[in-house]
């Protein structure tokens, strides 16, 4: 009975310290990527960093084009510049210099880098990137009038000869034709 006892104490006590010497769990991806830089001057190590900071950004792209169909790699593109500005090296895990070289005045620098892509997975989730574009709900919304007063309304599209081109470009290019919403104040009380 002594020796059950003792036995079953020390399997808890090592259960739970392996549970408690766990580290939280993450996704963590591994890549390889390059980055290139002009040197300028003297100074190698604002090159190298330059350089750094290209390879970063490539890795984040290839990372987001994995998880974003490619209606929306135009859009992702631009807004992912903000992103690995606001970010930095903060979810880098372990990252390694492979190969540097120069040639004439430009530096190449290969990086093995080991990436925590759960952030980038979330802000993809929270700028709906992973949404084909041709799902993304779109809405126009248009609001006139001729000025308090006046009882006719004044319909921006279903007037032709006064508007402007890209107006009628985006009238005729819509799917469907735009209707006037009844003015509440109007209708029976």
């Amino acid at each position: 009975m002594r020796l059950s006892r003792l036995c079953t104490c020390g399997v808890f006590w090592l259960v739970l310290i392996h549970f408690f010497s766990l580290s939280p769990a993450r996704a963590e991806v591994s890549l390889i990527v390059s980055g290139i830089s002009a040197i300028t001057g003297s100074t190698m190590s604002q090159a190298e960093k330059s350089a750094y900071d290209d390879a970063l950004f490539k890795a984040y792209l290839e990372l987001a084009l994995k998880q974003a169909p490619a209606s929306s790699a135009v859009d992702l593109a631009q807004k992912l510049k903000g992103f690995v500005a606001s970010r930095g090296a903060q979810d880098i895990i372990q990252y390694q210099i492979v190969s540097r070289s120069q040639q004439d005045s430009i530096l190449y620098l290969s990086l093995d880098l080991k990436i925590n892509d759960t952030p980038l997975k979330e802000w993809l989730q929270s700028e709906a990137f992973t949404t084909p574009l041709g799902l993304r709900p779109l809405i126009l919304l248009a609001v006139s009038t001729r000025g308090p007063g006046l009882s006719e309304r004044y319909e921006w599209w279903s007037v032709t000869d006064v508007l402007p081109f890209c107006l009628q470009a985006l009238t005729g290019s819509l799917p469907w034709q735009p209707t006037s919403v009844p003015d509440s104040s109007s209708q029976g009380q």
